[in-house]
């Protein structure tokens, strides 16, 4: 593990904000694709336009254009959780409780340290910059460790500064702002972003009093305040989404995939809403792709 500090890899970068309400649409020009597949599977992320991960029962699978290939998990594992590509096609996630990146098919542990003993890949940005989350026994009190790695480098850079106030680490925007959950000091939760040492604590909508951060992509954020899912874009104006959306997934553009009372559905700036069909949501890419899975069925919707 390397000794540098987050804070000397880095450059100061703050979020200003304000409030807007999302208003909800309905649309029907959007398209469902199943892609082939054997038994019950998933599509998780995007890694190129016409590339797809996804995960079957202890398998990882791969579509190219639709071409499906698949290998087995390693050593016996069974559960696959990816939570986003860089540019070069080079996903994060975790397998059964450790942190691994997956390239061109295969599959790479994560190395922390040798105390942590469960650990997940928690957000990657364009370049190649990624974040890992660990449980680390034998420590007293904060037990939650929380890693970066640069992009280039498998040498983690621990993030020690404030830590101590960390709840959960939930992305990296691509200029390297960390996406976080803040214990405040009023107690509450707050959905934040740090760089340099610095917390900036992104906006709240009216009548909040704690916020929570789910995923990040560019310069997005999606979260949720109450029990209302919200966006913030880059500039920190936060969105709050239509009752029942439960956002998962943003891409560079700001587009909120997720599901609406059941509904696989898809959340754009401009406040429309567009109602997928009955599915599970996992990622948008930044075409616009969503993907999840439908009737147990690795499924696609793009919306036109």
């Amino acid at each position: 593990m390397g000794v540098r500090t987050w804070a000397a890899v880095l450059a100061v970068g703050a979020l200003t904000s304000t409030l807007v309400e999302g208003v909800a649409h309905g649309a029907t020009e959007c398209t469902a694709t199943t892609l082939p597949h054997n038994g019950v599977a998933t599509a998780l992320v995007q890694t190129a336009p016409g590339d797809i991960l996804g995960a079957g029962r202890g398998t990882l699978l791969r579509w190219h254009n639709g071409e499906l290939t698949s290998s087995p998990l390693p050593d016996g594992f069974t559960t696959l959780r990816l939570r986003g590509a860089d540019k070069n096609g080079r996903a994060i996630g975790s397998i059964d409780g450790r942190a691994i990146t997956v390239a061109d098919g295969h599959i790479a542990p994560v190395t922390t340290t040798s105390t942590v003993t469960t650990s997940a890949g928690k957000g990657i940005n364009q370049a190649g910059d990624y974040m890992v989350q660990g449980f680390d026994p034998t420590r007293q009190g904060q037990q939650q460790r929380y890693f970066a790695y640069p992009a280039g480098t498998t040498v983690s850079v621990e993030i020690l500064v404030h830590a101590d106030q960390f709840r959960t680490m939930n992305g990296i925007l691509d200029d390297r702002r960390l996406v976080l959950d803040w214990a405040a000091d009023d107690g509450h939760s707050r959905a934040a972003t740090f760089l340099g040492g610095a917390v900036t604590l992104l906006a709240l909508p009216d009548g909040a009093a704690d916020s929570r951060t789910t995923a990040a992509a560019g310069s997005w954020i999606i979260g949720s305040a109450g029990n209302r899912s919200v966006a913030w874009d880059p500039s920190g104006t936060p969105y709050v989404l239509p009752a029942g959306f439960d956002a998962v997934s943003v891409n560079r553009s700001g587009e909120v995939a997720g599901t609406i009372y059941g509904l696989a559905a898809l959340w754009s700036p401009d406040g429309s809403v567009r109602r997928l069909g009955w599915g599970t949501v996992n990622s948008i890419g930044d075409d616009g792709t969503i993907l999840g899975s439908a009737h147990a069925a690795p499924t696609t919707w793009k919306c036109h």
